[in-house]
């Protein structure tokens, strides 16, 4: 976590806030939503950090996908959202980057995910 948020200057809190469907790795960068000011903007994802992501990212998608197909309620997600967008936190796109548990799993039975225990 702290690579990323060095080497791309991000805020603590828009840091943890990073979903999914926030990273590109094709263009080398990432969506801050709701940063400073309550404004979104495109931070740069350096090629070493991606190069780190990919692959821990690619084993949490295989991860996501079973935990998907034993019916796992998806993350939590605001009640606007639920209300607009009914299976929004059951869809990878939505996953938590960086997950506040260590497996993954958190109480209840909600799925968040994280992309690297050991650094």
């Amino acid at each position: 976590m702290g690579q990323v948020q060095y080497g791309s200057g991000l805020r603590v809190s828009e840091l943890i806030r990073l979903r999914m469907k926030d990273l590109d790795f094709d263009r080398g960068d990432f969506v801050v939503r709701g940063g400073k000011g309550d404004k979104d903007r495109v931070a740069p994802l350096s090629d070493r950090l991606r190069e780190r992501l990919s692959n821990p990212i690619g084993r949490i998608r295989q991860l996501f996908d079973d935990v998907r197909w034993r019916q796992v309620p998806g993350v939590e997600i605001s009640p606007g959202l639920e209300r607009e967008y009914p299976n929004a936190g059951k869809k990878w796109g939505w996953q938590w980057l960086w997950s506040a548990t260590a497996d993954g799993l958190e109480r209840g039975g909600a799925v968040s995910f994280f992309a690297d225990k050991a650094d």
